[in-house]
């Protein structure tokens, strides 16, 4: 495996739902990635695609106050870059 010096997890461990679909970005019927990347992540590019993952999956995963500091870290990003 190119560049993991033997540490690399073998493909196969990629299908595991946890790490290939996990719940806190499935929970709302759609996976979130799906989402943003049917074409949503060119019109809202990589700081608000940000944005709408963690807002989906606050309260899923982590806490809802790290969740919502990210949302409005990307959210500021996104403000700086339009000075």
């Amino acid at each position: 495996m190119f560049g993991c010096n033997g540490g690399c997890l073998p493909f196969e461990w990629l299908d595991h739902a946890e790490v290939s679909h996990p719940h806190h970005y499935t929970a709302g019927g759609i996976e979130v990635n799906k989402f943003i990347t049917s074409g949503w992540d060119v019109i809202m590019g990589w700081n608000l695609s940000n944005v709408v993952k963690y807002a989906c999956r606050a309260n899923l995963k982590g806490t809802k106050e790290q969740d919502l500091k990210k949302i409005i870290q990307y959210a500021t990003f996104e403000l700086e870059g339009m000075k």
